[in-house]
Protein backbone atom coordinates (compact mmCIF):
# COMPACT_ATOMS: atom_id res chain seq x y z
CA UNK A 1 0.00 0.00 0.00
CA UNK A 2 1.26 3.27 -0.61
CA UNK A 3 -0.33 7.09 -1.17
CA UNK A 4 -0.17 11.03 -0.34
CA UNK A 5 -1.04 12.63 2.03
CA UNK A 6 -1.97 16.80 2.91
CA UNK A 7 -0.83 15.94 6.37
CA UNK A 8 2.53 16.87 7.31
CA UNK A 9 4.74 13.81 8.89
CA UNK A 10 3.73 14.33 12.11
CA UNK A 11 0.24 14.92 11.74
CA UNK A 12 -0.21 11.74 9.84
CA UNK A 13 2.02 9.62 12.14
CA UNK A 14 0.07 10.99 15.12
CA UNK A 15 -3.36 10.72 13.45
CA UNK A 16 -2.67 6.52 12.64
CA UNK A 17 -0.92 6.30 16.14
CA UNK A 18 -3.96 7.01 18.01
CA UNK A 19 -6.20 5.05 16.04
CA UNK A 20 -3.78 2.12 16.60
CA UNK A 21 -3.62 2.97 20.03
CA UNK A 22 -7.32 3.47 20.46
CA UNK A 23 -7.85 -0.48 18.99
CA UNK A 24 -5.18 -1.65 22.11
CA UNK A 25 -2.41 -1.87 19.80
CA UNK A 26 0.88 -0.20 20.78
CA UNK A 27 2.76 1.72 18.51
CA UNK A 28 6.20 3.22 18.61
CA UNK A 29 8.30 5.35 16.15
CA UNK A 30 11.52 5.29 14.96
CA UNK A 31 13.05 8.11 12.80
CA UNK A 32 14.26 7.34 9.70
CA UNK A 33 15.71 9.71 6.69
CA UNK A 34 13.05 12.41 5.81
CA UNK A 35 10.21 11.20 8.30
CA UNK A 36 9.42 8.22 10.04
CA UNK A 37 8.83 4.55 10.63
CA UNK A 38 5.68 3.37 12.60
CA UNK A 39 6.15 -0.31 14.39
CA UNK A 40 4.36 -2.31 16.50
CA UNK A 41 6.20 -4.56 18.95
CA UNK A 42 5.91 -8.56 18.67
CA UNK A 43 5.36 -10.24 21.90
CA UNK A 44 8.88 -12.29 21.57
CA UNK A 45 10.79 -9.15 20.93
CA UNK A 46 11.57 -6.90 18.15
CA UNK A 47 9.12 -4.96 15.96
CA UNK A 48 6.94 -5.35 12.83
CA UNK A 49 6.87 -2.25 10.20
CA UNK A 50 3.47 -0.82 9.76
CA UNK A 51 4.10 2.17 7.78
CA UNK A 52 6.76 4.40 6.95
CA UNK A 53 6.29 8.12 6.01
CA UNK A 54 8.19 10.74 4.47
CA UNK A 55 8.42 14.29 3.59
CA UNK A 56 6.62 14.54 0.25
CA UNK A 57 6.52 18.12 -1.50
CA UNK A 58 3.91 20.43 0.89
CA UNK A 59 2.56 16.89 2.39
CA UNK A 60 3.89 13.75 3.19
CA UNK A 61 3.97 10.24 0.92
CA UNK A 62 3.16 6.75 3.10
CA UNK A 63 4.02 2.90 2.15
CA UNK A 64 4.04 0.03 4.09
CA UNK A 65 6.41 -3.38 3.68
Amino acid sequence: MEGNSLKNIDELSGCISRQWAGNGTPITSLPIENGVSLLVPQAMGGYDVVLDIKKAGNGSSFYSL
